[in-house]
């Protein structure tokens, strides 16, 4: 959520870097025409420099979760709840909830109307299966485990999820906590929602046996969400791209501190790939990447400092 606002609010021409104990936003103001900034103004495309490809496209694969999880395929899904700018947490594939503190339950209004990257429209039913896939062994079992755990044994079994995740009708999802969980709105009700017609297949990857989950599939299909950006194409240890996805059902929609949901000003996110930082750090002083999304130690920085194209805009880590 957070990238999709940058990208309304400018995010073109800019580079991350972190230093020891501080994080260095660049901000690429290039005098002339450069290969990167010319291409975006005429087709709306952000370069961005990455390191090494990613591993698979398993988002729940805690094996393999890294920083192309948390910045690229993320932006491709979302969750009945965000968190806003001011870090306070608003529906998002809820339209709202209510939650009653005597018995820590909370029904979820899920929105309607929304579609897939493939075209399907969401229903309860693909709630309440993205939680069940998710609950065991993936990088968001915890939210889950935290919510629901009615044993305490660190792990959520079939027989508590069906006490915990309850279809109460075709727009109606009942939580019910097992105690109570400060983190229940800004984590648990933000686990990704994903299509169960794709995943509803041992073939693709799911099975839910004796209480364990198997999520096994590495495939671009697994990056089908609701998300403003759909995963585009790739090659291998070269390049990755998504573009905003044109049936987005929040195009028009801000959140309640004013973040747009839906960049506007942008149209695709090139990611280019780099085996260090080094190339990576020309690649953004020649104009051939607008931003860098990892760690630059801050040895680098006096280098970046004394490059007249590049203004740092120093914030605290």
């Amino acid at each position: 959520m957070g990238a999709t606002t940058e990208d309304e609010r400018g995010m073109k021409h800019r580079a991350i870097i972190a230093g020891f104990a501080m994080l260095v936003t660049v901000l690429s103001a290039f005098a002339v025409a450069t290969p990167a900034a010319a291409a975006a103004a005429e087709e709306d495309v952000f370069y961005i420099a990455m390191q090494a490809d990613l591993t698979d496209f398993n988002n729940y694969n805690l094996g393999s979760n890294s920083v192309w999880k948390a910045h690229v395929i993320s932006y491709c899904y979302e969750g009945l709840a965000s968190t806003d700018y001011d870090l306070s947490t608003f529906p998002l594939l809820a339209t709202g909830w209510t939650f009653d503190e005597d018995t820590l339950t909370v029904d979820v209004d899920v929105r309607q109307g929304v579609l897939f990257h493939d075209g399907t429209e969401m229903t309860v039913d693909d709630v309440i299966y993205s939680y069940r896939m998710a609950r065991d062994g993936t990088t968001y079992s915890d939210r889950i485990v935290q919510a629901f755990d009615i044993d305490e044994d660190g792990s959520v079994d079939t027989a508590e999820f069906d006490a915990s995740v309850i279809r109460v009708d075709d727009t109606t999802v009942r939580f019910i906590m097992a105690r109570p969980y400060g983190q229940f709105f800004s984590s648990t009700l933000s686990v990704p929602i994903v299509p169960m017609a794709i995943w509803d297949d041992p073939a693709n990857g799911f099975t839910d046996a004796d209480d364990k989950v198997v999520v096994t599939m590495s495939h671009p299909l697994m990056l089908i969400g609701t998300g403003s950006f759909v995963y585009d194409s790739g090659v291998d240890n070269s390049h990755r791209i998504i573009t905003t996805f044109p049936d987005y059902w929040g195009k028009d929609e801000v959140s309640p501190a004013g973040m747009p949901l839906f960049p506007k000003v942008l149209d695709k996110v090139y990611y280019k790939i780099y085996t260090s930082i080094d190339t990576a750090i020309l690649a953004l002083q020649g104009g051939d990447v607008d931003y860098i999304a990892w760690a630059v130690t801050a040895g680098r920085v006096p280098s970046l400092q004394s490059d007249p194209n590049i203004q740092l805009e120093y914030m605290s880590d």
